[in-house]
């Protein structure tokens, strides 16, 4: 190696030594400050979650194919009226991937899906399920269809009566 060579790799290197640690130090100082918060509360407000502590009793248990229904109301965080949930909780494994839950009205075809259904959410495995339930859905009785998209049928059709969805 030239030797003027090595007296510049000598004093780059010194340089280097002396500034990275100044560079660190300096990134540290000035770094953004992020507020911390010790509760999600907060977060689940915002989102319009339903509280916990409001749930009200079950307005009715329904229990069919092997899956156990259950409807109740909540008041949410931040709407004036109550909402109506679903919850479904499959009793055994669901042995179908990736099922849709559809709520329909009563007036269309039970065993297939309609222009009209309404799209809750999709449920698999044995985990239970919470759904909210659309307003257009209070009151009125219909069918909820456990949907297989990849064969596209019915798996499961569970008549709804206009109980389960009153608004209280």
């Amino acid at each position: 190696m030239i030797l003027s060579r090595r007296r510049v790799h000598f004093y780059s290197s010194i340089v280097l030594c002396c500034a990275l640690p100044l560079v660190f130090l300096a990134g540290i100082i000035w770094r953004p400050r992020y507020e911390t918060t010790s509760s999600a509360d907060a977060l689940f407000v915002e989102a319009d979650f339903a509280d916990p502590e409001k749930i009200g009793a079950s307005i009715d248990v329904l229990s069919d194919n092997g899956i156990h229904i259950t409807t109740f109301t909540a008041a949410n965080s931040t709407k004036s009226a109550a909402s109506i949930y679903l919850q479904l909780s499959p009793r055994t494994v669901l042995k179908q991937p990736q099922l849709l839950a559809y709520w329909q009205p009563a007036s269309e075809p039970e065993d297939e899906l309609s222009d009209r259904a309404l799209l809750l959410g999709s449920l698999t495995g044995t985990a239970s399920r919470l759904f909210p339930l659309s307003p257009e859905t209070y009151g009125k009785e219909g069918t909820l269809l456990l949907y297989n998209p990849i064969s596209q049928n019915a798996v499961v059709t569970l008549s709804f009566p206009a109980k389960m969805t009153k608004q209280p």
